[in-house]
């Protein structure tokens, strides 16, 4: 009840809220189905495509497939718990993942961690069930982690996790099956590799490339921020997993607690250390959240013991900024407030397609960064072909297919210059956009791009 109950919850947000950059640049890749992108491996591109086909090109559309596979997360959580602890701690595990406000709510949007979120639960269960039982559970395994590295490349802290967890189990090496699901894992993300390969390892010099997300302040000071982000994006609750997950690192002689230490801490730690040097978001440790769950669930002390008090209003708390957000995320007054910081693209395009009508001949409109590209394309094309100056518009659109275009360009300050002496032809002023508070987009006619 309760995981379709959240479920018509999140289907609820995701048809009223209004769709963000990164999904509309994913509603681009879809357009544009590869083995790699810049940014991320390929799995939110092709659902994302399989989705817009069997539910439309509206919000909803976008990202209808994400929010009904996002229910799989607590689902897995719990046939993971039953396999580790049984039904009492499955049940637990299952309700920690359903109140966190980052799978909550956030499995309302067409997101790749959602999707990381999704593969990951299924290869903590079935890689648990493979370490003990073995046989065909190895290649139910080997595609899940498949799934979770074509999903986003912190997937390799489940690889380290399961492998770590199979070398300090004593194994047995004469498993027949743990050499195919191993073969099903590499052969799923192969194509990814090759891509790359082709591409000059772009998604690797992307990732290692990104700018800090917090780029001054101490380290002190950083690490503050990157604390107090778990609480917001994983409620009261967040200590107390990060605890179990300790726990279960201090019981590592028991293969279960050994097994979830391995499936959690990694991935924890490596997002701690870089949040010293500001290059940590603090959403990406959300899959360490789920092994942490089952380790949470699975201690029983914890929930009979003297912390127990803490521990109910640590989930009541939880509970209440989950329920408040949705709530939120469905009023009036919270679809305004994500429209008011997401922009009014609307106007800017109605702006820049009638600045595009005045000129002569085909026309063709240039934006400053992949954002702003990926919300004028969704409202202007196929009328108007849009382009950017960064990230996958420039394996979509060669710079020489527009060469000698009429153009209309949009600048708005803090993205990529455009650099207009140097890329187009007798560069004019043409208007103003207000696109929210404290932001203006200047728009620019070209006689000829030279995108050089």
């Amino acid at each position: 009840m309760a995981v379709a109950a959240g479920l018509l919850a999140r289907f609820w947000l995701a048809a009223r809220l209004p769709l963000g950059d990164d999904e509309l640049y994913y509603r681009l890749w879809a357009r544009h189905l590869a083995w790699s992108y810049p940014d991320h491996p390929p799995m939110i591109a092709a659902v994302v495509a399989l989705s817009t086909r069997l539910f439309g090109d509206g919000p909803l559309g976008i990202r209808g497939l994400c929010v009904a596979l996002a229910t799989l997360v607590p689902l897995a959580v719990y046939g993971a718990g039953r396999a580790l602890f049984g039904e009492a701690a499955a049940r637990r595990a299952a309700w920690a993942v359903l109140l966190l406000p980052a799978f909550a709510v956030g499995g309302a949007f067409a997101f790749p961690d959602t999707l990381l979120a999704v593969f990951w639960a299924l290869a903590i269960w079935c890689g648990w069930r493979a370490l003990r039982d073995g046989g065909a559970w190895w290649v139910a395994a080997g595609a899940a982690v498949g799934g979770a590295l074509l999903s986003k490349l912190t997937g390799f802290a489940l690889v380290l996790g399961i492998v770590g967890a199979w070398l300090t189990a004593r194994p047995r090496t004469r498993d027949a099956w743990l050499p195919v699901g191993a073969a099903l894992a590499a052969a799923l993300f192969l194509p990814v590799v090759v891509w790359n390969l082709r591409h000059h390892w772009m998604l690797v010099q992307v990732t290692l490339g990104r700018e800090p997300w917090i780029g001054t302040g101490t380290w002190v000071e950083r690490v503050a921020l990157f604390a107090g982000g778990q609480v917001a994006y994983y409620g009261v609750m967040a200590p107390a997993l990060v605890a179990a997950a300790v726990v279960a690192a201090r019981r590592a002689q028991q293969a279960r607690w050994r097994y979830l230490a391995w499936a959690s801490l990694p991935l924890f730690l490596v997002m701690s250390a870089s949040a010293v040097f500001g290059r940590t978001k603090p959403h990406w440790p959300g899959p360490a959240y789920l092994a942490a769950a089952l380790a949470l669930g699975g201690l029983e002390e914890a929930w009979t013991g003297r912390w127990v008090r803490w521990l109910r209003v640590a989930v009541g708390a939880t509970a209440a900024v989950a329920v408040a957000m949705t709530l939120a995320g469905l009023s009036p007054w919270g679809v305004a407030t994500v429209g008011r910081g997401i922009g009014d693209w609307d106007r800017a395009a109605a702006v820049v397609a009638r600045h595009a009508a005045a000129l002569p001949g085909p026309v063709v409109v240039l934006a400053d960064s992949y954002q702003a590209a990926s919300h004028l394309a969704y409202r202007l094309e196929p009328r108007l072909p849009v382009i950017g100056v960064e990230r996958a518009f420039l394996l979509w659109h060669r710079p020489e297919m527009w060469v000698g275009r009429r153009a209309v360009a949009v600048e708005e300050p803090g993205g990529t210059p455009l650099d207009l002496e140097r890329r187009c032809v007798a560069p004019r002023r043409l208007d103003e956009i207000a696109l929210g508070p404290g932001r203006v987009a200047v728009v620019w006619a070209c006689e000829a791009l030279r995108l050089p």
